[in-house]
């Protein structure tokens, strides 16, 4: 292989130089061209979670904290902020386009690998294809939407071309690029990338020193590369480390561990990308694989496979290609979940085992099938024609058996889908999915015979290879979510129906009970932020495991604790919460469908029931008489429940609250959701109750399985009104009861109960606002941003939880938020009572917050923005220690009379960090002045 690059090299004419500029200006114009579509359409190339989180942020002011967000986010803590992303801070403020700021990703990432393959095969033309395999890869299509991906993955070429150079060459240029292309990874902001991209220069480092016998000061040199990148990050890095130690998601399952992972029974689409369907705008096939096409798209073309066997079998004794060939297929079984061993192994090692989404390490599968791209294209030109005859005769004999293979299986799809969407697939031969990528095989097929055969118009054939090779990756690139998702730049403006809600609003906190599932109507995270409005949800991995424990609010904004709306819950109260919006078929579903006799609503109650104080209320509408009461449901971890034995209660009352009760029993109601899971099968003590749905499931060996919920209806004594439906827990410890569906019939009308219902408090929570699709709910008990009590009690962290959730004590007295705040560690005090008070906000910024207050008596005020160590606090100029109040709060005491209160953001670790930095930059610049120049002149 050595001698074939060799002889490429030396066709080259000497003492000419790449033209890198040009290259960067084609990639450039051709991206413009690629997306034309949107751009020219005025949508922003930001499909799924752009709208919600990356458009609003790019054009929401730079901040170290804001407080729109759970009540107070560190943004200087979370990578994904953006707060000292180069690129994104210099387009920021010169005003540069979202749409030119992520098109610029996509042309860097083309470059860097240009570069790449250039410095390995020092053959144009190969590393322009490179390219264009790598940033048109599934990979970078399918995460378009995920624009801290997307950033974070286009600087892993440099960072192996800087590594490349060391290998070679001691050289400070790239050092300090090698440097700043991890300080820029780290900072686009996606941890996960950023790691499996060290992972895979470690790697590269190791495999070279060991197998290609560098010396170890080349492992040294790129040790000191990685290290002064990651001072250069220190300013972002240290808090967010930090901050990881508090986060929900610190640490996973194996179950989790392995969700969004390829399932080795999906691979057929790193050649048929669209066979389980995904793209609706062309294909017109929905989604019906495991995870969602985004997240285990792998497809890198049909092309780069037929290279990837030509130089595997005819040069993998080259030390070089080997490293690239063998590291395609490792890289690929990372990706690949289910029954593989490898993943167990990966999950004991620290660090990558507290992600998911294992699929993500295609990025470095699609940098090595660029570069294997780029040695087989160089190989070609000049190899021999029988081998390369050979490699075809193999390529084409590969191509047929997976042609084979999905014939062979297409009616096993047809029934998945048909079990799914309950309608079929197109025949074989009139799907898309299979026709086009067939089409590219034979057309691939072709273009190489002629090259093989040398034909002798070789300008034509060059083009062609080109455009053969956009064809192929835009067959799924093309088609995929930004074309039809990507929104309008309307949809980032208020709209005449939300003017409303967004005037009620106002300065006050609210709620959007489905976080970022929400509509844009309701204002959802963290777009709400753009607009200026203060959510006490929002969207980020870096939520709290306090604040997140408390308010059962998830990382996607999500309240996942249906019992936020209970008139004795005050942690909305305390959170300042004046308004909650929610989608109105939570609180009354209409009927979608019909099964069993009886009318169903498409949205599930999700409340889960597992002890003896869980109990449930409905309140359906009462001027319906109803003759039966249906429930859908399932239970978890219930193999030794025996068949009959009582998990619930029913308790039933009519207008005139007689109550009449019905017994749900295992295994004649309800069953355990995973009973034809192999394994519960052989144990499970109770029998299988009659099936309401079925699901598609696997375990953590990939194994596939049906999961169920289960439907039973008791009959009322006669026909009534319902006033209330009470559902409350019998069951043994450990055993949870799924409520999933509950119905009231009497044979021709049927009433779905939302899970909202249940708590609707007149008193409490006032139904505000009510159109056919969305309500608006007031808090009368919200407190203020601030307030004064007077009387603090030092209490257990979950005890604190127990009586904000509950507003009782464990003694049974009322906890009134007003009046008493629970500290973890300050002491028991009884300020005076009847204290007159008063809280002005004079001046807020993102790392700001000054308050006048006013109190007859020393006291100690309470602040409702989210608790952080990077908070400092002083009275009339004097420093007062912020303490941990309600378990996520601030507070302090204050004294007697007017003070001036001043808060100030600016963390140990920020400070320190920044210091970090600023020195390590000035390092580089005296080393570069006093070391690097001196040598230079002396020589």
């Amino acid at each position: 292989m050595n001698s074939l690059l060799n002889e490429w090299s030396s066709q080259l004419k000497k003492n000419e130089k790449p033209r890198f500029y040009i290259i960067f200006c084609f990639y450039a114009v051709f991206f413009l061209c690629y997306f034309s579509p949107a751009l020219l359409q005025g949508r922003y190339l930001g499909p799924g979670d752009g709208v919600v989180q990356y458009v609003p942020l790019y054009y929401s002011s730079i901040e170290l904290w804001t407080s729109k967000l759970f009540t107070g986010l560190s943004l200087v803590s979370d990578p994904a902020s953006w707060t000292w992303y180069l690129p994104a801070l210099v387009s920021r403020l010169l005003g540069v386009s979202y749409n030119i700021f992520m098109i610029s990703a996509y042309v860097g990432a083309a470059f860097f690998t240009y570069l790449l393959v250039f410095e390995l095969t020092n053959n144009r033309y190969s590393s322009l294809i490179s390219g264009l395999v790598f940033s048109l890869s599934g990979f970078f299509m399918g995460h378009l939407g995920h624009a801290n991906i997307i950033h974070s993955a286009m600087w892993l070429p440099i960072m192996v071309l800087a590594f490349e150079k060391l290998n070679k060459k001691d050289n400070f240029k790239w050092v300090v690029i090698g440097a700043f292309s991890v300080s820029m990874s780290f900072l686009a902001g996606h941890a996960q990338i950023f790691v499996n991209s060290l992972l895979f220069c470690g790697i590269y480092v190791l495999y070279h020193t060991l197998v290609m016998k560098k010396t170890w000061k080349y492992i040294l040199i790129s040790a000191v590369t990685v290290l002064i990148g990651l001072l250069l990050s220190a300013l972002q890095l240290l808090p967010f480390i930090v901050a990881m130690g508090k986060i929900e998601r610190s640490t996973i399952s194996f179950q989790e561990f392995l969700t969004y992972t390829l399932p080795i029974k999906e691979t057929i689409t790193l050649v048929f990308p669209y066979i389980l369907g995904g793209a609706q705008s062309y294909y017109d096939i929905p989604y019906f694989g495991s995870w969602g096409l985004t997240e285990t798209i792998g497809y890198v073309g049909i092309l780069p496979l037929f290279f990837f066997i030509s130089v595997f079998v005819f040069n993998f004794r080259n030390r070089r290609v080997l490293f690239w060939c063998g590291i395609t297929i490792f890289i690929l079984l990372l990706s690949i979940g289910g029954n593989n061993p490898l993943m167990n192994i990966i999950y004991k090692i620290p660090i990558l085992n507290s992600v998911r989404a294992q699929s993500r390490h295609f990025l470095e599968f699609s940098l090595a099938m660029s570069v294997l791209t780029g040695y087989g294209l160089t190989y070609l030109k000049i190899a021999d024609t029988k081998k390369i005859k050979r490699v075809l005769g193999l390529f084409v004999f590969s191509m047929v058996v997976l042609i084979s293979v999905v014939s062979i299986n297409y009616e096993r799809l047809n029934n998945l889908f048909n079990k799914k969407y309950s309608h079929t697939l197109p025949s074989l031969l009139n799907n898309k999915s299979v026709v086009i990528p067939i089409v590219l095989i034979a057309a691939i097929c072709l273009l190489i015979y002629l090259m093989i055969n040398r034909f002798r118009y070789e300008r034509f054939i060059n083009s062609m290879l080109v455009i053969i090779v956009v064809a192929d990756l835009s067959s799924f690139g093309y088609f995929y979510e930004w074309r039809t998702s990507s929104p309008h730049k309307e949809v980032f403006q208020i709209n005449e129906k939300s003017k409303e809600i967004y005037s009620i609003i106002g300065d006050d906190r609210y709620i959007p009970i489905n976080g970022v599932a929400s509509g844009l109507e309701l204002f959802p995270p963290n777009l709400s932020r753009y607009w200026g409005l203060h959510n006490v949800g929002g969207y980020s991995q870096l939520i709290e495991k306090r604040f997140s424990h408390l308010t059962s609010i998830a990382s996607s904004g999500i309240v996942e604790d249906k019992r936020w709306i209970d008139p004795d819950n005050s942690v909305f109260d305390i959170l300042g919460t004046k308004y909650a919006v929610l989608p109105v078929d939570l609180i009354s579903p209409k009927v979608e469908f019909e099964q069993g006799g009886i009318g169903w609503s498409n949205m599930n109650l999700d409340i889960g029931l597992s002890n003896q104080n869980d109990t449930s209320i409905f309140i359906p509408n009462l001027n319906d008489l109803y003759t039966s009461i249906s429930i859908v449901s399932n239970l978890s971890n219930s193999i030794p429940v025996s068949t009959g034995q009582t998990i619930s209660r029913i308790s039933v009352y009519d207008d005139n609250n007689k109550e009449y009760t019905f017994d749900v029993k295992a295994g004649l109601h309800t069953s355990e959701w995973a009973w034809d899971r192999e394994d519960v099968k052989a144990t499970i003590q109770h029998e299988r109750a009659p099936v309401f749905q079925s699901f598609a499931s696997s375990d953590s060996q990939g194994n596939d399985f049906e999961g169920h919920s289960y439907l039973t209806t008791f009959g009322l004594p006669k026909e009534m009104k319902i006033s209330k439906v009470k559902i409350h827990w019998l069951g043994p410890n450990d055993v949870q009861l799924n409520l999933i569906k509950l119905s009231l019939s009497n044979g021709q009308l049927s009433n779905p109960l939302g899970a909202y219902n249940s708590f609707l408090d007149q008193e409490k929570w006032v139904q505000l606002k009510n159109s056919n699709d969305l309500l608006v709910l007031k808090n009368n008990k919200a407190m203020p941003r601030a307030w004064v009590v007077t009387q603090t009690k030092n209490m257990e962290p979950d005890s604190i939880v127990d009586i904000i959730k509950s507003s009782r004590f464990s003694d049974g007295q009322p906890y009134v938020p007003s009046y008493t705040a629970l500290t973890e560690e300050f002491k028991d005090v009884e300020y005076s009572n009847g204290n007159d008070y008063s809280v002005r906000v004079k001046k807020e910024t993102g790392n700001s917050l000054s308050l006048e207050v006013y109190s007859e008596h020393p006291a100690f005020l309470v602040l409702s923005d989210q608790y952080d160590e990077g908070w400092e606090a002083s009275v009339n100029g004097n420093r007062e220690k912020i303490v941990r109040t309600n378990y996520v709060q601030r507070g302090l005491e204050i004294p007697a009379g007017t003070s001036n209160i001043q808060f100030n953001y600016n963390p140990v670790t920020y400070q320190i960090g920044k210091w970090i930095t600023t020195i390590t930059i000035f390092g580089l610049i005296v080393y570069y002045l006093f070391f690097v120049r001196k040598t230079r002149r002396e020589k």
